[in-house]
């Protein structure tokens, strides 16, 4: 490391020498110039005929005076604050690659003018400064604000230390090659100084990532700028040059500087090499690049004075306001997607960053103005882009958050921040697995038995209470993201979880089965029971529904069953009555259990239930078409048969609406297959069935549905598809058995079935739908 910041690495020294012509920044008044006039500046510099400039008097003064009126602008960007906002439209060109170079292009030629000018005492090191050398260091440090957020670091800074950085800035801008073209190669240089390399980085940073992004342009696609091979070529022999002094640099009790060369460094890297892949299909692999990128994350991303490796404080720490870097890193375009992308596997030195990088995009991803705004892109976007690469990233931070609270729960079970990071990982999720329900690819299986065993660990592991907020809409989030996983993983899975000594998670089950039970009893009224005892029902409903015989707690499946009944008679009524149902629907047909006593008081209640009520409609067809209705008499079938027919004819009807409609259709078959099942019936109930005036309404509206034209993509469309099959079954059956001939048969009703989370009546609950 050189002594001075604009020291080149060869060890020479420049005297400092203004030119006479060119803008001093003390002779500038700030003013703003409103879009035209800024236009018709800009296009002075642009046209200005750089042959005739050395000779022409004039034509310099016109250049000059358009010059001092863009310093101007810079200033007052600087000097205000705004550097968004309506300035921003003045600054897109001053960034462009074209711009740039015709910058340079002058920067030639008045440097030449100037040499000439000096005073003939002048040293033969004297260094030249002009009016672009200014504007360059100007848009260096707006750039910089542009990219850290627009904060300015919080570390005090002294006139004097301001000054020297300027002057540092404005002395770096001249060590610059002559050409734009060239500017690139100042950053594997051998006798570059770092405040030129520096410079360097934020003029490319500018032209490729901050000027395309408000202008909406694409740098890479022009033959005239430097390609994204040459690109990562320089920046490949740069980082392996600079990365040996990171440490060093971030070791200063001031390193913001920096750690933001070192996120802008990776931004642009990470851009150029997204690029190449989406032009080459490959990407040559740099280990020894990477490695340093990597390092490079852990300066930016980690709290101070945490080494490396150190994988544990941050998630237990608080999350402070992110700095510039962090902001830079987190925010610009598809930076953190491509670090997902690029470190994968686990077992990479020093990807814990990576993991941190990941919680703080997820904790920060929904704050206003922190990861919004210039260079930003939305969120939802970032996560279609690659789905798996995302999902890999947020199953290692859940798999961190499970060991940190198995290993320190007193650490985390206060921490209000640690529920918020909890709470917006599982949000993301979730959005990420209902986005991608219907790719086949999406879920492979290795991964989704990851997934689900740190959803479920997640579920038993938190409390009812996090701090001072409630955890239930985090458990329901990762509730519904199970629900939406392979029905065979989970299956495969739970098993080998309940063996799981060191999490417990039959013990846990148990646990839950007891406060619910507690809950369902002892009608408390805090506020936060009424969710919590809504999300553990279907989270045991869940279980029992994807496990076999054996796995349960035996011991308190009886208690726990006398309390859901209590819970569910007619004069108690309550709050998770739809998760009760789906509760006793599963304990009557699951090995491990027995409700024969206590299904005449289960049916009782179903039938009781409005019509509407579709998650309790398919807990009811689940339980006939699954159980054994031997013992059923024939008018709890007859009254079953109604209420069935009922929701039924309402869907056929279309009287459901809103969130209520996709719901409706996927249940369709389910009641019809139910209906089917309960016509299996000896006379007197058979006859009630298929006689009943409702019977032939519904019939009526059935047979209109199953012969009507209608738009494929409709909802009467759709719901024809569903039902063609078994709702012509089920007309055929009513109609032999009302005639008596025997010409239908009621068996082979079976539907294979899964649980998933729909909101219907406003209510979040677990529903019965055919698994298609």
């Amino acid at each position: 490391m050189v002594d001075s910041e604009t020291e080149s690495e060869s060890g020479e020294e420049y005297s400092f020498a203004l030119p006479g012509e060119g803008p001093s920044t003390s002779q500038l008044s700030l003013t703003t110039l409103d879009v035209d006039q800024h236009t018709t500046v800009i296009q002075v510099i642009r046209n200005a005929c750089m042959a005739e400039l050395p000779t022409n008097v004039e034509g310099r003064a016109k250049v000059l005076e358009a010059a001092i009126k863009v310093v101007q602008f810079l200033d007052s960007m600087l000097e205000s604050g705004n550097v968004l906002g309506e300035l921003t439209s003045n600054f897109i060109p001053l960034v462009e690659p074209k711009f740039l170079s015709i910058l340079f292009g002058h920067r030639k030629i008045f440097r030449r003018i100037a040499t000439q000018q000096l005073l003939p005492m002048a040293d033969n090191a004297s260094m030249v400064v002009c009016w672009v050398d200014n504007l360059l260091a100007k848009l260096s440090e707006i750039t910089s604000l542009m990219a850290g957020g627009l904060v300015r670091s919080t570390q005090s800074e002294t006139t004097f230390l301001t000054r020297r950085r300027e002057h540092d800035t404005l002395v770096a801008a001249t060590q610059l090659p002559d050409d734009w073209s060239s500017v690139a190669s100042v950053l594997d240089a051998p006798h570059s100084s770092p405040a030129a390399r520096r410079l360097a980085l934020r003029l490319l940073f500018a032209a490729f990532m901050v000027g395309p992004w408000l202008s909406g342009s694409d740098p890479w696609s022009d033959p005239e700028n430097i390609s994204t091979l040459d690109l990562l070529r320089i920046l490949n022999h740069y980082i392996s040059q600079s990365s040996s002094n990171a440490w060093t640099y971030v070791s200063e009790p001031d390193c913001t500087r920096e750690r933001l060369t070192f996120a802008i460094t990776l931004s642009l890297y990470a851009a150029a090499d997204t690029e190449d892949r989406r032009r080459r299909n490959h990407s040559p692999l740099r280990p020894r690049t990477l490695a340093s990128l990597l390092n490079y994350m852990h300066y930016i991303v980690s709290p101070p004075n945490i080494p490396t490796g150190e994988n544990r404080t941050w998630l237990t720490s608080s999350f402070e306001p992110l700095d510039p870097p962090q902001t830079l890193l987190l925010r610009w375009r598809e930076t953190v997607l491509w670090c997902w992308q690029t470190w994968k596997d686990s077992r990479t030195a020093n990807s814990d960053s990576v993991i941190h990088m990941t919680a703080q995009w997820l904790f920060h991803c929904d704050t206003e103005r922190i990861l919004t705004g210039i260079g930003a892109i939305d969120s939802k976007r970032m996560l279609l882009n690659d789905p798996r690469a995302c999902s890999a990233a947020i199953t290692r931070l859940l798999h961190e958050l499970v060991d940190v609270i198995l290993s320190s729960p007193g650490l985390t079970s206060q921490d209000l921040r640690f529920y918020t990071l909890i709470s917006k990982t599982t949000k993301t999720f979730l959005r990420l697995f209902r986005e991608n329900f219907t790719d086949q690819g999406f879920q492979r299986p290795g991964e989704t038995q990851e997934i689900f065993k740190y959803l479920a660990s997640l579920f038993v592991l938190l409390p009812e209470k996090g701090g001072e907020c409630s955890t239930a809409t985090i458990k329901h989030r990762l509730l519904e993201t199970s629900t939406l996983l392979d029905v065979a993983i989970i299956r495969h899975v739970l098993p080998s979880l309940c063996k799981d000594k060191r999490l417990a998670f039959i013990e846990k089950i148990d646990d839950l089965m007891f406060r619910t039970r507690k809950y369902l009893t002892s009608r408390t009224e805090e506020l936060h029971s009424d969710e919590v005892v809504r999300v553990n029902l279907d989270f045991i409903s869940f279980v029992w529904y994807n496990t076999g015989k054996g796995v349960l707690p035996r011991q308190a499946i009886a208690p726990f069953i006398s309390a859901l009944l209590e819970y569910l008679r007619p004069e108690t009524g309550g709050f998770a009555f739809n998760s009760a149902m789906s509760c006793l629907s599963i304990l009557g047909v699951h090995p491990s259990c027995d409700i024969k006593h206590h299904k005449t008081g289960l049916w009782r209640v179903c039938i009781q239930a409005p019509c509407s009520n579709l998650a309790i409609a398919a807990s009811f067809a689940y339980s006939i078409l699954h159980d054994n209705l031997g013992n059923v008499n024939d008018v709890l079938r007859s009254q079953a048969f109604n209420y069935l027919r009922g929701s039924l004819a309402l869907t056929i009807r279309g009287d459901f609406i809103d969130k209520d409609e996709p719901v409706a259709l996927s249940v369709s078959t389910l009641l019809c297959s139910a209906l089917l099942r309960l016509l299996d019936a000896e006379l007197p109930a058979l006859t009630y069935m298929v006689l009943s005036p409702w019977t032939k309404t519904f019939c009526v509206n059935l047979k209109a549905l199953l012969h009507s034209d209608c738009p494929n993509s409709s909802y009467r469309g759709i719901l024809k598809r569903r039902l063609d099959s078994m709702g012509n079954r089920l007309l055929n059956l009513i109609e032999g058995r009302s005639k008596d001939d025997g010409s239908e048969s009621s068996q082979n009703t079976h539907v294979e079935c899964r649980l998933i989370m729909c909101e219907t009546l406003d209510v979040p609950s677990l529903i019965f739908v055919p698994d298609e």
